[in-house]
């Protein structure tokens, strides 16, 4: 490895060359170091001296053939999983049928449920709803309202038409405290819809913000651990520990880094 450039850099199995100051890790058994220095950094001047243009041209060919190897058998492994799990869906349409918790997981069961009906009743006005084309999260609360109270409503109105003739005056009435009730209800409903919308936004307002934060806090280059490495003179920290000692620049401002300083949060 020596013979290669490569010298240890002080952490796990970092190495570095001397000339260009390409910086290599996770070495495995079995890895050449002149073919991993031609493959990861082709214009070392060092590199070229020692193996020649024809070494690293050949290198790198073999790369790019290994790539396109790789890439093709990513390719067919996602379209058989595809293919597979477009004939499953189409398998699995005929017999499938929402069920009776996801109704109840959507936000406007739960608005009618809060409003003292029962799990039957909501699932049943979803199920007539559903059958008449909707979709099921495109569903509101005021549309599962509509169908419970005209079912509430059904029965007084067959008794108003059986004896029409006699009770017309009384089927009007009936009618408008059953517009009149509809109305207060649903404007009840919509309120707390509404209501439970700023909620479920604020949530995930939150979430998003604490993401943001999060990914702040991670190295720039492996995006795993915590960035906690400050670079001299500039005293961006943008690396990890494991990371920070390959690199030569700033990630961010590009300033020749001239020492490291670990930072810890307080």
């Amino acid at each position: 490895m020596a013979l290669a450039g490569f010298l240890f850099a002080g952490y796990h199995d970092y190495t570095r060359c001397f000339f260009c100051g390409g910086g290599l890790r996770n070495w495995e058994a079995g890895d050449d170091p002149w073919v991993e220095h031609a493959r990861w950094f082709p214009k070392c001047t060092f590199l070229k001296q020692n193996k020649g243009e024809k070494f690293i041209h050949a290198v790198q060919k073999r790369q790019a053939e290994i790539d396109r190897e790789t890439n093709a058998t990513n390719e067919n492994t996602q379209e058989t999983t595809s293919r597979a799990q477009t004939s499953s869906s189409a398998v699995n349409t005929s017999t499938t049928r929402t069920t009776h918790n996801d109704i109840l997981q959507t936000v406007a069961a739960r608005s009618v449920i809060e409003m003292g009906y029962t799990d039957q009743q909501v699932i049943n006005a979803f199920q007539h709803l559903t059958t008449s084309g909707k979709d099921l999260h495109s569903i509101s609360a005021t549309d599962v309202m509509h169908i419970l109270l005209d079912d509430e409503a059904h029965p007084q109105q067959q008794g108003a038409t059986a004896d029409v003739t006699q009770h017309g005056n009384n089927t009007n009435r009936i009618g408008d405290h059953i517009s009149d009730s509809t109305s207060t209800r649903c404007n009840g409903l919509d309120n707390t819809v509404d209501e439970q919308s700023l909620l479920f936004d604020d949530t995930e307002n939150l979430i998003e913000e604490n993401r943001q934060l999060r990914d702040q806090r991670l190295c720039k280059v492996c995006l795993d651990l915590e960035a906690s490495i400050a670079f001299l003179p500039c005293g961006h920290i943008v690396c990890c520990i494991d990371c920070a000692p390959a690199m030569r620049k700033c990630p961010v401002c590009r300033t020749y880094v001239k020492g490291t300083v670990k930072t810890y949060l307080a």
